[in-house]
């Protein structure tokens, strides 16, 4: 038997075991592939999720709205801030959606005083909804240490805010999540 350069029994195994492990390779490579696949789908998928619900539920919501409705938002933005603990939405996702949730989450400080009480949601801090254990994802990632100018962060003038300070803020929220990225 002299096919392929295959003289015995055993150089016939070393030939099959290099096939299995070219095989073996390219299925590696495929299952890497649609992993990355999978994740992305899935990003995709709470992304879609995510935005539907909050067009659904709460493109209206102001602080003339019910405190159910308030609660149902903190809720979903605790799974939001779920997700993106886990990195299951980007980075850039998370800091869009920050920079839209300080107008309606308060920010605390270390001493549990609320900086942006005149710019957030009234209903949280006349019902300490926060302090509540089921949003205490929220508390902690909306407390910050230091200072921060929060007239200038809330203009009503968009021209006037000061996006110095805005970023400041944000990037800190944005620490406070990644602190328990792994």
């Amino acid at each position: 038997m002299d096919f392929l350069g295959i003289k015995s029994l055993f150089d016939l195994l070393e030939f099959f075991s290099f096939i299995a492990t070219i095989i073996g390779g390219i299925a590696i490579l495929f299952a890497v592939r649609d992993y990355s696949i999978s994740r992305k789908q899935l990003h995709l998928s709470v992304l879609q999720s995510c935005v539907a619900r909050f067009r659904d539920h709460f493109m209206d919501l102001n602080p003339k709205s019910s405190s159910t409705q308030v609660r149902d938002y903190l809720d979903l933005v605790n799974e939001e801030m779920f997700y993106f603990e886990q990195q299951y939405l980007p980075l850039e996702v998370a800091h869009e959606w920050l920079d839209g949730m300080i107008h309606f989450i308060p920010i605390y400080d270390g001493a549990g005083k609320i900086l942006n009480e005149p710019y957030c949601l009234p209903q949280i801090v006349a019902e300490d909804m926060l302090s509540n254990y089921h949003f205490r994802r929220i508390r902690r990632i909306f407390t910050v240490e230091g200072k921060f100018e929060m007239e200038g962060i809330f203009k009503d003038n968009v021209q006037e805010i000061n996006l110095t300070e805005r970023e400041r803020l944000i990037r800190y929220l944005l620490y406070n999540i990644r602190v328990n990225w792994k």
